[in-house]
């Protein structure tokens, strides 16, 4: 029997990784012949306009943690760029420039004091790189999207099929009807190691200035397909976004809504990404109910070392 789903799903695999090849190529430019490892990051933006004086003004803000192993390339270290949708405007696309005491040697992950650095060699060394930047939206709508995209994942990622062909797709989110807003902005780190035997309690700490609702939830990290789309990466067989490291008992990672806790108890020496979206609610005083009015999105890169 010919499964026309399988074939297509494989041509798109060999399409996107010639694709995100050219796109690594023009971006590194000719003497760049090494993909990145992108181990983690997230996308902030912050409601200036009040001290401005111009409607719809933000700043934004990218951060992007990196492996910095030697043999891999690194991001732009001037500047890179984002793209803003949405369903009411045309896309626009918006500079960014790197900040000061960021990029090469600038970062570790924060690893658990059970944790032998010898053991996570797959998490160090590890960059952050670091960008700011404004832009002017054109209006009022319900969805603008923020994203930046990118080549490549590790090829060492156990809990995501062929690692290495899925770039990195990361976005916030805003619903500017009820006004003006700020993003919940992620103050905890995204690259951690965490050893196996052990439970462990790993908070989602953000900073939310408008006094708006915030809750939780586990995502699935992703790639782009098109513009101003994303699409989920495929979890390797016992994962999915929910439960995206192997624990012990199995199925036993858990995530509290309201505070951000992610406890879970490692079973297995693995290396696995995962994806955290923080969203607003703001209480709506004409039609009494709750809206959602933007989030945050974080993906991660995890090491599971050996006691």
């Amino acid at each position: 029997m010919f499964y026309f789903e399988d074939y297509s799903r494989r041509i798109h695999l060999v399409m996107k990784k010639i694709l995100l090849g050219l796109a690594a190529f023009f971006v590194f430019g000719l003497t760049q012949t090494n993909a990145t490892h992108l181990a983690g990051g997230d996308i902030q933006y912050r409601y200036i306009g009040d001290s401005t004086g111009i409607a719809h003004h933000y700043e934004i803000f990218l951060r992007i943690y990196d492996d910095a192993s030697p043999g891999t390339a690194n991001p732009p270290t001037g500047s890179t760029s984002i793209t803003i949708c949405s369903s009411c405007y045309s896309t626009q696309n918006v500079t960014l420039t790197m900040l000061p005491g960021t990029g090469p040697g600038n970062s570790a992950p924060t690893l658990y004091d059970c944790v032998d650095p010898a053991q996570a060699s797959n998490s160090v060394p590890m960059d952050i790189y670091a960008y700011k930047g404004t832009a002017i939206l054109q209006g009022v709508c319900s969805d603008w999207s923020f994203y930046w995209t990118s080549c490549c994942r590790n090829g060492a990622i156990n809990n995501i099929t062929n690692p290495s062909s899925w770039g990195f797709y990361i976005e916030a989110r805003l619903n500017n009807f009820l006004g003006n807003n700020s993003s919940p902005l992620f103050v905890s780190e995204p690259v951690r190691a965490f050893c196996i035997g052990q439970t462990h309690n790993w908070k989602q700490s953000v900073f939310e200035e408008d006094g708006d609702s915030v809750f939780f939830e586990l995502a699935t990290p992703q790639d782009i397909l098109t513009t101003c789309q994303g699409e989920n990466v495929t979890f390797q067989a016992g994962f999915t976004a929910q439960q995206p490291i192997s624990t012990s008992p199995p199925g036993s990672l858990s995530m509290n809504p309201k505070t951000g806790l992610i406890t879970f108890a490692p079973s297995t020496q693995e290396v696995d990404v995962m994806a955290v979206k923080c969203i607003e609610y703001r209480y709506d005083t004409t039609f009494n109910q709750w809206v959602n009015i933007g989030y945050s999105f974080r993906d991660m890169q995890i090491v599971i070392a050996s006691t």
